[in-house]
């Protein structure tokens, strides 16, 4: 997903192999998954309260960013990149 583009993973659903970049927005709602996002120059993954992100990279720029209570699981960040605002333990 580049600049403008958003999507939303509401509860049951999943994403998988998702890459958001330029701009591009994932929004990961309570009882949502997103499994393999790669995260790169300014795109944004948004784990909510009760949202779950599974085996995302962040890279080049990328963001994650974690609400309370948000899981976030097997992460892997790379070189330049700044994790933001996690509100769960150990993020």
């Amino acid at each position: 997903m580049n600049s403008g583009s958003a999507e939303v993973v509401s509860s049951g659903g999943v994403a998988t192999g998702t890459s958001v970049r330029n701009g591009g927005r994932e929004t990961v709602l309570s009882g949502g998954l997103a499994r393999g996002t790669k995260i790169s120059s300014g795109g944004v993954i948004h784990i909510s309260s009760g949202g779950h992100a599974l085996g995302s990279v962040a890279y080049n720029g990328g963001h994650e960013t974690v609400s309370s209570d948000g899981v976030v699981s097997n992460r892997v960040l790379s070189v330049r990149v700044g994790f933001e605002r996690a509100g769960i333990d150990g993020a």
